[in-house]
């Protein structure tokens, strides 16, 4: 080889054995993917999801499709769980509806003994 390229693999050889060094000298952190999985897959155990047939059945799918992992299951299976609520809070702050707007706080305030304005007219509420 000529003296550029033997200097060539002598910088590529540092360059490998400082990444290496890098790479086991700092403790391993768990990627924040990692904490959301561990995260996911409790609560999919909590609610034994894992268990029932849908699991199994999409399972199968989700093999098919070239999703072979466990891991896959549970982010499926927990995004099945969590999305409708996410979806549903988005919808409504998209349309402008604010707890107060929805009747929530005159339903707080009906419970702590106060009239409650939850759209029902004296003459529906006696009986």
């Amino acid at each position: 080889l000529p003296w550029a390229g033997r200097q060539r693999l002598k910088e590529l050889e540092k360059r490998r054995r400082g990444l290496k060094q890098e790479r086991t000298a700092s403790p391993t952190r768990r990627k924040p993917f990692a904490l959301s999985l561990s995260l996911m897959r409790r609560a999919t155990d909590r609610l034994n999801l894992m268990s029932s047939e849908l699991a199994q059945q999409a399972g199968k799918r989700l093999s098919q499709a070239g999703w072979r992992s466990r891991d896959a299951l549970v982010i499926y299976l927990f995004a099945r769980l969590v999305l409708p609520f996410v979806l549903g809070g988005l919808s409504l702050a998209a349309a402008g509806v604010s707890p107060a707007k929805a009747g929530i706080r005159a339903a707080r305030s009906g419970a702590a003994g106060k009239p409650s304005s939850a759209g029902f007219s004296s003459s529906e509420t006696d009986d």
